[in-house]
């Protein structure tokens, strides 16, 4: 009597292992994405640090800090002191896996008035570095990994480089987006109650110059 073996595989077991293949695709995939995004607040915060030490450095020589720029504009002032390190504008791209990621751009912030005060007093930011984006999610990792006082205002999260001080808000709540408040320092808070706590990452108290 001669047996018969089996070459391939069978309908059903073909379709476990696509199913299979999906379930472990599914899981993947956001935990890469997040991985990306972790990287990439991570390497905002990096910039953060070369633009604060390029300013504070400019601040000493020239005894006043940079003219305030709009969204995404280099401060030509800096120029011998980043050397281009800095890129200020990060357009949407794909990256290799085919994932979508966000336009993000940066902006120096100079909120000193003649007086000395801040433009925007509710802030407490005199000078400051911004991150403007509308992921939320992105912001908010950059918030909870960096250990001093943020802002948040409208689409902006700024990093204060000079502050009146202490920041009245202290650590500012991000707004509440569906599916992403789980990711936030907190909900339900009014922004303009509480006080910082930490030291101003720059310099400590500031002294607001004209």
């Amino acid at each position: 009597m001669r047996l018969c073996t089996r070459t391939g595989f069978s309908f059903l077991e073909l379709m476990l292992v696509i199913v299979l293949i999906g379930i472990l695709a599914n899981l993947a995939i956001p935990a890469y994405s997040d991985a990306l995004l972790r990287a990439r607040a991570q390497a905002i915060i990096g910039d953060y640090l070369v633009v604060r030490t390029a300013v504070v450095d400019y601040f000493t020589r020239n005894a006043t800090w940079p003219q305030d720029r709009g969204a995404g504009e280099y401060p030509e002032e800096l120029s011998p002191y980043l050397e281009d390190r800095v890129q200020w504008a990060h357009p949407l791209s794909a990256n290799p896996e085919g994932l979508q990621e966000k336009e993000y751009v940066y902006d120096w912030e100079n909120w000193i008035q003649a007086d000395g005060s801040s433009k925007h007093p509710e802030t407490g930011v005199l000078t400051g570095f911004t991150v403007q984006s509308d992921d939320l999610r992105l912001k908010t990792i950059i918030a909870n990994a960096w250990s001093y006082p943020v802002v948040w205002r409208l689409d902006k999260l700024i990093l204060p480089i000079e502050s009146m001080g202490v920041i009245p808000a202290g650590r500012y709540e991000p707004p509440a987006s569906p599916g992403e408040a789980e990711e936030s320092p907190g909900e339900g808070k009014d922004p303009g109650k509480g006080k910082a706590k930490g030291k101003d990452p720059a310099k400590g108290k500031a002294k607001g110059k004209n």
